[in-house]
């Protein structure tokens, strides 16, 4: 987790207990100021915007820094003020610039990675922007895809035969966008229409899967749900159900959004009567999946 107010970096279990937190202080580095983001990458190391410094910082997972990257600037490899991090394994390039069009972006203050697409939060055009990124770096532009519709349509969702399709597009014979051929510049021809985003549940899960509880008190629990879909999900309904009459749980827990390929965990609690014994079943749906927690009923000692 980001601190930012702190300067440090801390470390969480699901259950929102803090073991541990960093903030990169020695004797030759002052440490991080104001950091915003937070990834984990291969091997359990993790990468911290420094952005009042202008970086990015590399950590082992016992908080021991490996390496750092970026200087103030607007250069190829500088940074100014990083607000993101999404870690992949390979240094990819760069792109955008300022603007409300394609690939143009105002304030980006956050982005995520998932199955070769990269998520950003242009925060200043009030949006969200989807980029498919492949070997091609550079922002579509109108000649390349097939003038000027070919290389700007072909290039947000697929380019066509012929479309470079840039960072968005996938190039070559790709999936051709709806509109994504022709142009006024003999651009490719266009293929299939992209299928259309959908939102995905794929699992919901209980935490504790299976734990105990006194009777005659409460236990705070969690639920996490995952989008595995390309769309946000929002407002999702989750509902909670008690095998046992003694025991109370809230029968709705609502979450506001779920970005695509993103886990969000929410939480609620349970109250158990004092008379309740044996075990109880938390049963949880979303969507049509399903989990369960089982609790034992401990008689209390006071």
């Amino acid at each position: 987790m980001a601190d930012f107010g702190n300067d440090r970096v801390q470390k969480c279990n699901a259950w929102g207990w803090c073991g541990s937190a960093w903030n990169f202080e020695d004797g030759n580095d002052a440490g991080i100021a104001a950091p915003r983001a937070v990834d984990v990458g291969p091997g359990g190391n993790f990468f911290v915007t420094d952005t009042a410094n202008s970086r990015i910082i590399k950590s082992s997972p016992s908080g021991a820094v490996l390496d750092s990257w970026g200087t103030p600037g607007s250069g190829s490899g500088n940074m100014l003020n990083p607000a993101g991090v999404a870690v992949d394994g390979t240094l990819i390039g760069q792109f955008g610039q300022p603007g409300t069009g394609v690939d143009q972006f105002s304030s980006p203050t956050g982005l995520a990675w998932s199955a070769g697409f990269l998520y950003i939060a242009d925060t200043g055009n009030n949006r969200m922007q989807k980029v498919q990124v492949g070997a091609d770096t550079e922002p579509p532009d109108n000649g390349g895809g097939g003038g000027a519709t070919g290389g700007v349509t072909g290039g947000v969702t697929g380019g066509g035969t012929g479309g470079g399709g840039g960072i968005r597009g996938g190039g070559g014979t790709g999936g051709g966008g709806t509109g994504g051929g022709g142009g006024n510049n003999n651009g490719g021809n266009g293929g299939k229409p992209s299928a259309r985003p959908r939102v995905l549940i794929s699992s919901v899960k209980m935490i504790p899967h299976q734990g105990w509880v006194y009777a005659d008190g409460y236990l705070d629990m969690k639920v996490q749900v995952t989008n595995k879909g390309d769309r946000i999900a929002r407002r999702i309904p989750v509902y909670l159900t008690s095998s046992r009459k003694g025991v109370q749980v809230a029968r709705l827990v609502e979450i506001p959004q779920i970005l695509p390929g993103w886990t969000v965990t929410r939480s609620f609690r349970i109250r158990v009567k004092r008379s309740s014994r044996g075990w109880v079943m938390i049963q949880a749906d979303c969507e049509g999946k399903r989990n369960r927690s089982f609790l034992k009923l401990i008689k209390p000692w006071w």
